[in-house]
């Protein structure tokens, strides 16, 4: 059995996402996804459009992953692998290096992001238009 597990914030869930988690089933048999919860988030000066619960729900109804759990603060991943026997951590290549201090623990694989599309795009996209 691979345990593989996914960090991400994936607020306004769109297909770039589900395409990460797909790939990211490839690499094992069991799938966790860990969510930033929004004070994780907000402790990296980053804001949600998204509650937790809501962004779980669009990760919980796309079917890839086995197991959802709540990111909820910085050094959680050590703590992820001994608890959730975890083999392999899969990343996007916009957090290359993010994870390698893991490396001793568990493989960690950054994949290629679908071109065109991300979240920060959507999110501005949504903000020139309610200036209109």
């Amino acid at each position: 059995m691979t345990n593989v597990i996914v960090y991400g914030t994936f607020d306004l869930f769109h297909y770039g996402h589900g395409d990460l988690l797909r790939r990211a089933k490839e690499y094992g048999n069991h799938l966790t996804v860990a969510v930033n919860t929004e004070k994780y988030d907000k402790s990296r000066g980053k804001e949600n459009f998204q509650k937790t619960k809501k962004r779980m729900m669009n990760i919980e109804n796309s079917h890839y992953a086995n197991r959802l759990i709540m990111r909820e603060y910085i050094g959680q991943e050590k703590e992820d692998i001994e608890k959730y026997d975890i083999d392999v951590i899969i990343a996007g290549k916009n957090h290359k290096g993010e994870f390698d201090y893991l490396s001793d623990r568990c493989k960690i694989i950054y994949l290629d992001l679908v071109e065109g599309i991300s979240t920060s795009k959507i999110k501005k996209q949504i903000k020139r238009r309610r200036k209109k």
